[in-house]
């Protein structure tokens, strides 16, 4: 299954140290390249990649992560000149420590927690993404598709071919946790990413200069530490390219943006998800707090709360943020994690009145409305939660999140064929279409069901099949 997409993508992995293509040089992606690849397959083929990494366990599991990139993504998204038509490109993180982003079929641009981590301002954040953002606009790894296709030797198509009859399972694993090394990027791609990065930047009224500092801090990295980065491993930093985007910097409008009450808060976040002791880190915080060294009060002592919480001291992790919550009533990351930990503490109903208040200043935010629908999931207010996630199915795109909690409801409330929905759903994102399918053959089992849920369910598994053969005639 999936062999053409399978080789596709071998082809690129394994011809990724290709030398330079100028700009001169790059084909024309119009009839020539959509002959092989159109645009509505590239699609097919970066939504079933992005199902991949879902299930490869690598995906970030915190929403309030996920919707900060997203924010950022989309702040800049608007700025770039895009070769798609209707086409968003989508943004996400994956937990994982490395200092690593990228971008892939279908302007998908994933970064890892590591990368946030390391940074010291959110215009750094923006800056890579920005970075990815041109690679997607000028389509540089679909370039290198079409370039490659035309060296490939007769040999390496033939070994192509026998790792992909030997099974798919043998390129998986290269999709769902190596998705990074299928591109190392050309010196030319690289200048070509930077020059339209920082333009997008500038426009969307980031620091043009958080680029540069991005790859200053990798740079330091590199000189400090004997594991090559990741990310320099795909996009080199060859000795001049910092130099040059700091003066290209330089000659864009000078904005000193401030970072946005999220960023110091996200990082915290980050920093105790990828803390390996918890205890050691809570000691060095309470430690910071205690002598005032700290580089963001508010970040620092948010990060102890959160620790406490996350180590299962409910009580002093309540104390921690009740310091806050005072002093930051509109910052939504401080009142949602509060009314976690009420939560922790039995406080429910003091929980749901502070989801409530921040649901009337922040409606739009989608980790709002997952954290209070799975509180009143908690509180056993099955009604109230189906219809909240009616109303945020309406105004989001259903995701592992939603249909997690969705799953819980629908089981709360003994509604067999619910459940087996949420399932199929759930195994659909994760790129497993046969088990899906047959969650959904149960459902239509179940001596409950009605002529209206019958003709839904099999429309689905219509829609999945449909799916299964566009992507084995890719």
């Amino acid at each position: 299954m999936f062999q053409k997409i399978f080789a596709i993508l071998s082809i690129i992995a394994l011809l990724s140290d290709c030398g330079a293509v100028y700009a001169s040089q790059l084909p024309d992606l119009g009839s020539e390249f959509r002959a092989e690849l159109s645009v509505a397959d590239e699609l097919l083929i970066g939504e079933h990649m992005h199902r991949e990494l879902r299930s490869s366990g690598m995906y970030c599991k915190d929403p309030l992560v996920q919707e900060y990139v997203r924010y950022l993504g989309n702040r800049l998204t608007p700025h770039m000149p895009t070769p798609y038509d209707h086409i968003r490109p989508r943004f996400f993180a994956l937990e994982d420590r490395t200092i690593n982003a990228f971008a892939f079929f279908g302007a998908h641009v994933a970064i890892n927690t590591g990368l946030i981590e390391i940074t010291e301002s959110e215009n750094e954040i923006a800056g890579v993404l920005a970075h990815e953002l041109a690679h997607v606009a000028q389509q540089h790894l679909v370039r290198m598709v079409v370039e490659n296709k035309r060296m490939l030797p007769m040999a390496l198509a033939g070994s192509i071919a026998a790792v992909v009859l030997a099974g798919p399972e043998m390129i998986i694993p290269v999709l769902a946790g190596h998705m990074q090394h299928m591109v190392n990027f050309t010196r030319q791609n690289e200048q070509e990413a930077d020059r339209i990065g920082m333009q997008i930047l500038a426009k969307a009224k980031f620091d043009p200069h958080g680029l540069p500092m991005a790859l200053e801090r990798l740079s330091d990295k590199l000189r400090y530490e004997a594991k090559i980065p990741e990310y320099l491993r795909s996009h080199p930093l060859f000795e001049s390219r910092i130099s040059d985007t700091r003066h290209r910097a330089d000659m864009l409008p000078a904005t000193r943006k401030t970072d946005s009450p999220m960023y110091n808060l996200i990082k915290a976040r980050i920093l105790v998800a990828n803390t390996h002791n918890l205890q050691q880190l809570i000691h060095d915080l309470s430690s910071q707090i205690k002598s005032a060294r700290h580089a963001n009060e508010l970040a620092t002592k948010y990060a102890y709360a959160y620790a406490l919480l996350q180590l299962g001291k409910n009580a002093e992790a309540l104390k921690a943020i009740y310091a806050l919550v005072n002093k930051h009533p509109n910052n939504l990351i401080v009142q949602m994690t509060a009314a976690d930990i009420e939560a922790s503490n039995h406080k429910y109903k003091e929980a749901q009145m502070r989801l409530e208040q921040q649901l009337e200043l922040h409606a739009d935010s989608e980790s709002l409305q997952l954290q209070y629908i799975d509180l009143l999931i908690k509180t056993s207010q099955v009604p109230h939660a189906i219809n909240t996630l009616e109303n945020l199915k309406a105004e989001h795109q259903p995701d592992i999140f939603y249909y997690s909690l969705r799953r819980q409801a629908e089981g709360l409330r003994n509604n067999k064929v619910g459940v087996h929905e949420a399932n199929a759903e759930l195994l659909f994102l994760a790129g497993n279409y046969p088990k899906a399918i047959a969650e959904l053959q149960i459902a239509l089992q179940e001596s409950t069901i009605d002529l209206s849920i019958q003709h839904r369910i099999n429309t689905r598994i219509t829609a999945i099949t449909d799916l299964q053969t566009r992507l084995d005639n890719v």
